[in-house]
């Protein structure tokens, strides 16, 4: 567990400065369900942006591999949220993944807030409300909100070997995505 949320709270702290924090569901069977969040999921800004956020939920597992010594155990990713929103809370992106969720979709989505689009757009002979949309992605690593925040929004990165260091840590994602 360790590994695990060290090489998350090194690829966040390109951009933000905060800890990562981990709370145990007590009403949970085993294996037990863990939250791991960035400064107890409170907005937090991105470095050099007084108006933008971002904040860090993920649901996790510890699961027993049955193999001896550093291996034993296994994080299982159960879902996770990754926001960045306004000063006032509004969103701007949300990448989210619940795959045990009663929602409209249990597939990784991108949710676009309304400050970038439109309430709605017509398509055909209907309205479609674009904020309430679910556009699809793939597993997003946080190493990739990391990347598209230096990359595309600009964020001053507060360290100079992030891009080694990212490419490092989703490496290591990689293998060991549940």
């Amino acid at each position: 567990l360790e590994a695990y949320t060290s090489t998350i709270q090194e690829s966040l702290g390109f951009i933000v400065q905060g800890r990562l924090t981990r709370e145990s569901d007590p009403a949970s069977l085993e294996p037990a369900v863990h939250f791991l969040s960035l400064n107890f999921n409170r907005p937090t800004p991105l470095n050099g942006f007084a108006e933008l956020f971002l904040r860090v939920l993920q649901n996790y597992q510890l699961i027993d591999t049955g193999e001896p010594g550093q291996h034993r155990y296994k994080v299982v990713t159960l879902g996770y949220q990754y926001s960045l929103e306004t000063v006032e809370r509004r969103e701007v992106l949300i990448y989210q993944w619940s795959p045990k969720g009663t929602g409209r979709t249990t597939r990784p989505h991108l949710h676009v807030g309304r400050r970038l689009l439109r309430e709605s757009i017509e398509v055909g002979d209907r309205s479609v409300r674009l904020p309430k949309l679910h556009v699809p992605t793939g597993r997003v690593a946080i190493e990739d909100v990391v990347r598209f925040a230096i990359a595309e929004l600009g964020v001053t990165p507060r360290r100079v070997d992030w891009k080694e260091v990212l490419d490092r840590n989703q490496l290591a994602f990689e293998e060991w995505k549940s």
